[in-house]
């Protein structure tokens, strides 16, 4: 085992498909049974060399405002090492003093709920208007995936660099729905 893959053992990973899809009627989702809404602004903190992509994230949901600190380093188009903490609104300020000035805000309606036997997380941007991410979330990279009937799935974009959430802060791809 590399001194790379020992530093790497043990930490907490996010495994993830994420897909282009067809924008969903909002009504819909929200009928779906457990489905939350977040509304989301997340911005994206200066990159050191070395140490990933951080951010940090408002998320508004029916029980109230919180706020998350976020790390993350890339293994792989599917796979991440993801250390998240809930930090206090004076710690977001705080980081906000950090904010890489050349990518933008992004902000995102996102709907989670869970069916098939998976999370399914539906985000919605307000630069896009016929096209949303699906994203799932999954224990092993070797996971079935069950896509939902109801949505239109337009491709899978797990390996496109373009559409991370980092990667649209700093350029929105055009619409292909």
């Amino acid at each position: 085992m590399s001194a790379k893959e020992k530093e790497m053992a043990g930490q907490p990973r996010e495994i993830e498909h994420k897909y282009l899809i067809r924008m969903p009627a909002e009504e819909m989702l929200m009928q779906k049974e457990g489905c939350v809404r977040i509304e989301i602004t997340q911005d994206y903190l200066v990159k050191e060399a070395g140490k990933g992509s951080c951010r940090v994230r408002r998320a508004e949901t029916p029980d109230g405002v919180r706020y998350f600190f976020t790390q993350k380093e890339h293994i792989s188009a599917i796979e991440r090492i993801e250390r998240e903490r809930e930090i206090t609104f004076s710690e977001y300020e705080e980081y906000q003093k950090m904010r890489d000035p050349e990518l933008i805000q992004i902000k995102k309606t996102r709907y989670r709920y869970p069916e098939n036997g998976h999370v399914y997380e539906v985000d919605i941007f307000p630069f896009w208007k016929k096209q949303a991410f699906l994203e799932i979330e999954v224990p092993a990279v070797d996971t079935k995936i069950r896509l939902p009937e109801d949505l239109q799935l337009l491709r899978e974009v797990t390996e496109d660099r373009r559409y991370t959430n980092r990667a649209l802060a700093r350029e929105i791809p055009q619409e292909e729905a």
